[in-house]
Formats: structure tokens, C-alpha cells, sequence
């Protein structure tokens, strides 16, 4: 059936690179009467690094009770027979929502531009791509009709745009009521002065009264400098105002942030995350300017009072001139806002593809690819390029024309006003003072177009910071501060039935079914090949995911029922992938430590298992030189010396449970042999899981795990599972064969 609905269409605009999919979900919801944040939709399409599928979408329609039908489906089937609004797969990159069939056109809301309106062969072109064996084509959709299931759910978009900053200006409500103070004070005054105006000109001027023209004169002055003072003190409290909120907004940002969980950053390029940040400049340029703004524009509502006092015609030239003017200027605010969201997702674009190249500039150099990753940067600075300019023409335009509505109406009230003086309706002082008065208002009207673009901004900055505000159900399970806390003891650490996917997917596991148990004081070795799961089963015993089902118990404890802090306070890590800061080494290998808590023993003694006391007393600045990833501030250190930090880092902690994923992998023969001595003796009573494809590594191991596509296909110690002649024989063959 096809839903009738006299209301325009509802749009909303996807907020990051990958969200075309969950903000079409938004818009046909909100179409059909419920309102979800765009968090809660994109976590239940779980969208990937890769984007979003189909499959995806279908999966997150039906979780908000829709029921989907994925097709492909002709022209004519879509147009006569299709329920709308459906989901349809445009460009074989994109998806976007048909919403209308009309006059031989197609209607459709594309979550990166907007409500646009395409003729039937320029559709086909984007949306069919299936040519059948009678030449007839087809493509791809999503269709989608509400189940009472849908209309049961509770909207979930709790977002409030600029009234989200109200939280944050409790704590300076007496230097914003200064503030008012100061501001309402400076409009009194400034009521005063075209009155003083007239005074100066009717009664002395015209009377050639001296004496009347100094006390005026003082009188004015006097004002000017109380004006000026008061103006001092608001300015420097705004200032300091608008600085403080900005800074707490930002930082709240990032406390949300650092408290979502590793899947919400898989589905994020760096450059989304950076540019929000940046957003916070907007916000600090509406709050320091907004008061004022507001003031001006109250102060203008009391001279227009002023206005209608010395002549009705005079005003009434006056607001029509400025009805005019505000709609012009508000008629460019949409537009302005598609340019906005353009810009954000261009300027993420750079933020992405320059945080690549300086990262990745050794394999840039060595491949000597630097023209190719020029050429991809100018490619998206040219799209930045090409919204800026189009921003700043549809800037000029708005300003011109504001301008000549503005002039025109000015030029108007000064004739009019000479004309009333001449048919003695008013007298000169009375002209003089309409000009200071239409004046006063000019000002802030003439600023009505920068306020509007500042109130904008700001408003679509606080939507983008309070987009991360929906909390998953994996994210309250994972940083529940109402969980358990573990005490600081070892315990065996049982697996279940444990089953995991990285897209919530049962057809898509990475670990199937496994069960096992990690006895505590000993050393288990998980061997595999590449991709068997093993990095996957480390940052599930982590807690970094949950598992998709099954159980993970620490001791008696589900791992599920556990405080993330409480538990990773226990455990050492040393990740295949681990982070170098750009900081001191004393500050990277006491990454666990607060700043003002480093025990200089334990990092003595972490240093001298990790082997790493030759390189830090060979720098100059031994413990406090800087080091730092590829790209970043310091030293850059080889892959030998960045895992003897990570393990360093790992040891200082001196936890209960060490994970070390392929931790020796990059270091020679030599430092091997020295550091896994050290560790030997410093996992004694510890509970060790060793991930490593290097025969001196894993045959120490009590117990030794050997996965395969994500299953357990052994489990024994080295000498048994040699002789066994398995799936571990073969695994390791070569290096027995060199031991031997």
C-alpha cells in the first residue's frame, strides 16, 4: 500500500562518512511517526570499518519492527507496485530513500544532499545496474512497511540542539546575571541618547542656549564613559565565560568519548573524531558574541517603541524594510546548512588522508608513492575547495542583497524624514534623533546575517557532540560502574560455548564454539594461523567486545558481570598492534601510573626485562627523552625497540594476568633469548597467554591452544602435540626441523 501524507517530507542529514544507511532508516521512521538517535540506529545496522551492507540495513530495519523485503526490481515495478518510502542502493556505493513518483520524475532523500528530484533516466542511471537477458535492467531495494512491533517503540532521539549548552552555564549563573546586568544597563543608557539628541538640537541650537548645550555635552560624555566601562567589564566576562563553557563542552566530549566502546571506534575514521573536536571553535565564537547579539537585538525591539513615538511612518518604513530583509537573509539558511555538512565531511576527508600519509610516510618513501597520495589529498581538497567556494558565493549573494534592501530602506526614512521636517510634522532635533535611532537599530540588523550563520553553526556543532550521547547496550555492560569489582587475585579463567562476531552476525563468527580453561599460574600458548581468530580471543578475554554468545568466567566471576576497570587493572597487555605515545619513556612504560605515582624501582626493573636499558642510557635525555610513533613528535624507534617498550609497559604494571600478542616477533635472536629469560622468571605465579608463531616462544608453555578459521583443532603441551604428528605438526614443522 502506499502511505498518503500531506506533510513535506521529512530529512535528515547523515552525520558521518559511513552513515547513509542508518540516517535512511531515520528519515522513513521518522516518516512514519517515531524519532531515533542516529547512535542508537547505527549501532543496531552495526556498521563496520568498511561501511554498511544491505544485509545490515535489512537487519536494523527489522530490529526497529519494520518488516523488509531486499528485491531487485525493475522501473515500472518500483514506480506502480513498490510500497514507499523504500531503501534503495544508488551507485553501487550509497543508499538513499524513494519517497515520490511524480509527473514522470522521482523523488528521493539523499542523506548527504538532501530532498532532490531526479527525471526517470537520470534515476536509472544511478540506481539500475542488473541487465536482464531481455535487455530490461534492474536494481537494487529495501522494502520496508511498519509492523505494530515498530509503533510500540519509544523514541530514542533526544537531541536538543543549542538548549544542550544550558547544563553547562549553572556553574557561571552569577557572572551571566553580571553580564545581563551590564548588557541591560548599556541599553538604558543608550535610550537616552537620541533623546539628549533632540534636546541639544531644539532647545539649544535653535534657542542659541549655551549653557543648556555644556550640560548636555557633559551630560553625554559622562554616558559615553559609564558605556565604555560597563562595555570593559562584560567583555572580559564573557570572555572568560565563553571560554570555560567551550572548554567543558570539549572535554565532556571526550570523557563520552574514551568511555564508548572499541566497536564505536572501528566504525569511525580519525578524521570524523578530530573534526568534532575542532567544532568546539564554533561554539566558542556563538557563546562570546551571542549575549551581545542578544542585547542588541532588545535593544533595537526598545528604539523601534523609540521609533514609533517620534513617527508612525517612520516606523512603519522602518519594519517593513527589515521584514524584507530577515526573510531574505533567512531564505539562504538551508542551503547554508547542506554547505555546512558538506564542508564537515570534506574537511574530515583531509583530516583522514593527511593523518594517513604523515602515519604511513616511511611506506610512502620506500614505495615512492608520494605523487599518488598528492594526487588523493588535492583530490579532496578540491571538493573542500569547490563547498567553500560555493559557500562563499552563496555568502556574497546573501550579504548583497541584504545590503540593497537595507540602503534602499535607509535612503527612504532620510527622505521622508526631510519631508515631514519641511511639512513641519517634526521638527529638526526630532530627524536627527530618527537617525541616531534608526542607526542603533541598523547595527545589530545589519549583524542579523552573521548571528544567523554563528546560531547555525553552533547549533549544528552541538548536534554532532551530543550524537555520541546514546548508550549501546554492549557499551552500559562493558562501563557499568555498578558491576562488580574483581579482587586483586589470580584465578583460572574458564571459556564456554564461546561464539563471536564482529558484525553481530551467526554466519559471520571469527570464533566458533570453543571451550577451554586458562589455568592460573601458568602459561598457555594460543598458536594459529593468520586470521584463526587468536588477536580476537585476546580482546574478548580483555573485555574489549563481548562475546556474541557464550561465557567467559574469571574464577567463579562471568566476565560479563565484571567492571572493565576493574578487571584490565589485573591484566598486562602487550598488543600486536600497541601504541608508542609521543611522550617521554618514562611516561609510555607507566602508561598504567598516574603522573605523580611512578615508582622509580619498578621502572628500573620493567626497563631491565624488557632489555631496553642500552637504548634509553645511550639517549641524551636518558628516562625523559621523547619518543613517539611514525608521524608523530620524537624519536621513532625500529620494531625491535617498540615492543621492549610495550613489554616494559606491560611488566611496570606488575598485574596478575599478562596477554602478550606476537610480543617478540619483531626482536633479533639475541634480545629474544634475554627477554624471554627475564619474562620467565617474572611470570612466576602469574597467569600467561601467549600469542606467537616462533617455536622458542611457545614450547615453554604449559598448555598449548591451536586454532584453526576460529575453532580449537588441539590442545597439549609441546612434546605431546609433536608427537602426535597433528595440525600443530604441520603448523610448526619447519622451525622443528631448523631446531633439529
Amino acid at each position: 500500500m502506499r502511505f498518503l501524507r500531506k506533510k513535506p517530507f521529512p530529512f535528515f542529514k547523515q552525520i558521518d562518512q559511513f552513515d547513509c544507511g542508518p540516517a535512511c532508516l531515520k528519515i522513513i521512521s521518522k516518516y512514519f511517526g517515531r524519532n531515533f538517535s542516529s547512535e542508537h540506529l547505527r549501532d543496531i545496522c552495526n556498521i563496520t570499518p568498511d561501511g554498511i551492507t544491505i544485509k545490515s540495513l535489512m537487519k536494523g530495519a527489522e530490529a526497529l519492527g519494520f518488516k523488509t523485503v531486499p528485491a531487485s526490481i525493475t522501473y515500472e515495478v518500483l514506480e506502480k507496485k513498490a510500497p514507499l518510502p523504500c531503501v534503495t542502493y544508488w551507485r553501487d556505493r550509497h543508499f538513499l530513500v524513494v519517497y515520490e513518483f511524480k509527473n514522470g520524475q522521482v523523488k528521493v532523500a539523499d542523506p548527504s544532499h538532501g530532498l532532490i528530484t531526479y527525471s526517470k533516466q537520470d534515476f536509472m542511471e544511478a540506481w539500475q545496474n542488473n541487465k536482464l537477458a531481455d535487455d530490461t535492467t534492474q536494481g537494487i531495494v529495501l522494502l520496508m512497511e511498519p509492523t505494530s512491533t515498530f509503533f510500540e517503540q519509544k523514541n530514542t532521539d533526544a537531541s536538543k540542539g543549542l538548549l544542550g549548552i544550558i547544563p553547562y552555564l549553572r556553574n557561571y549563573t552569577k557572572y551571566i546575571i553580571q553580564i545581563f546586568v551590564g548588557l541591560l544597563m548599556g541599553s538604558i543608557i543608550q535610550l537616552i541618547l537620541p533623546f539628549l539628541t533632540q534636546k541639544l538640537v531644539d532647545k539649544g541650537i535653535n534657542l542659541n542656549n549655551v549653557s543648556f548645550v555644556y550640560v548636555l555635552l557633559s551630560a553625554q560624555l559622562m554616558l559615553f564613559f559609564s558605556m565604555s566601562f560597563i562595555a570593559a567589564i562584560r567583555s572580559w566576562l564573557l570572555l572568560y565565560v565563553a571560554a570555560r563553557i567551550n572548554m567543558l563542552i570539549s572535554s565532556d566530549y571526550l570523557i563520552k568519548l574514551l568511555n564508548k566502546t572499541v566497536s564505536f571506534f572501528d566504525s569511525k575514521t580519525p578524521g570524523d573524531i578530530v573534526q568534532r573536536i575542532n567544532e568546539s571553535s564554533r561554539l566558542d565564537a556563538f557563546l562570546s558574541s551571542a549575549p551581545d547579539a542578544f542585547f542588541s537585538y532588545l535593544n533595537a525591539i526598545i528604539f523601534l517603541f523609540a521609533l514609533a513615538y517620534y513617527s508612525w511612518t517612520i516606523f512603519f518604513i522602518f519594519t517593513l524594510g527589515i521584514a524584507i530583509y530577515t526573510l531574505w537573509v533567512w531564505s539562504f539558511m538551508k542551503k547554508r546548512a547542506e554547505l555546512d555538512f558538506k564542508r564537515f565531511d570534506s574537511s574530515s576527508g583531509m583530516n583522514s588522508k593527511l593523518i594517513q600519509i604523515v602515519g604511513g610516510i616511511q611506506e610512502v618513501k620506500v614505495n615512492g608513492s608520494e605523487k599518488k597520495h598528492i594526487r588523493g589529498w588535492e583530490k579532496v581538497r578540491v571538493e573542500y575547495f569547490k563547498t567553500s567556494v560555493s559557500s562563499l558565493k552563496l555568502t556574497q549573494f546573501q550579504s548583497i542583497g541584504g545590503n540593497v534592501i537595507n540602503e534602499a530602506k535607509n535612503i527612504l526614512i532620510t527622505f521622508t524624514s526631510a519631508l515631514l521636517v519641511m511639512d513641519g510634522k517634526i521638527t529638526l532635533g526630532v530627524m536627527l534623533a530618527i537617525q541616531y535611532i534608526v542607526g542603533q537599530i541598523n547595527s545589530p540588523m545589519l549583524g542579523l546575517v552573521s548571528f544567523f550563520r554563528s546560531l547555525q553553526d553552533a547549533r549544528l556543532s552541538m548536534e554532532r557532540f551530543n550524537d555520541i550521547d546514546h548508550i549501546t547496550p554492549e557499551q552500559e555492560l562493558l562501563n557499568n560502574e555498578s558491576l562488580m569489582k574483581l579482587p586483586p587475585q589470580n584465578y583460572d579463567i574458564h571459556i564456554k560455548d564461546l561464539n563471536f562476531s564482529y558484525v553481530r552476525d551467526t554466519n559471520a563468527l571469527v570464533l566458533k564454539n570453543l571451550n577451554l580453561t586458562i589455568p592460573k599460574g601458568k602459561i598457555t600458548a594460543i598458536v594459529g594461523d593468520s586470521g584463526s581468530g587468536k588477536t580476537t580471543l585476546l580482546k574478548l578475554l580483555l573485555k574489549l567486545y563481548l562475546p556474541t554468545s557464550g561465557d567467559i568466567t574469571i574464577g567463579d566471576y562471568n566476565l560479563r558481570h565484571i567492571a572493565s576497570d576493574s578487571w584490565r587493572a589485573l591484566c598486562g597487555t602487550v598488543m600486536q598492534d600497541g601504541y608508542i605515545f609521543s611522550d617521554t619513556i618514562t611516561q609510555n612504560i607507566t602508561e598504567s601510573a598516574s603522573e605523580e605515582n611512578i615508582d622509580i624501582s619498578k621502572l628500573l626493573d620493567a626497563a631491565k626485562i624488557a632489555n631496553i636499558e642500552e637504548l634509553i642510557n645511550s639517549l641524551p635525555a636518558g628516562f625523559n627523552s621523547i619518543i613517539g610513533a611514525a608521524g608523530s613528535s620524537g624519536r621513532t624507534l625500529s620494531g625491535g625497540q617498540r615492543q621492549r617498550i610495550l613489554i616494559a609497559r606491560a611488566v611496570y604494571k606488575n598485574p596478575e594476568f599478562l596477554f602478550f600478542d606476537e610480543a617478540t616477533s619483531a626482536l633479533d635472536a639475541n634480545n629474544e633469548r634475554k627477554i624471554v629469560e627475564n619474562l620467565d622468571l617474572f611470570f612466576e605465579g602469574k597467569t600467561v597467554v601467549v600469542i606467537a608463531h616462533r617455536l622458542s616462544t611457545v614450547r615453554r608453555a604449559d598448555q598449548i591452544i591451536v586454532l584453526d578459521k576460529g575453532e580449537i583443532k588441539e590442545i597439549g603441551r609441546h612434546e605431546e602435540l609433536v608427537e602426535k604428528k597433528g595440525y600443530y605438526h604441520t603448523l610448526i614443522k619447519n622451525q622443528l626441523e631448523i631446531a633439529n
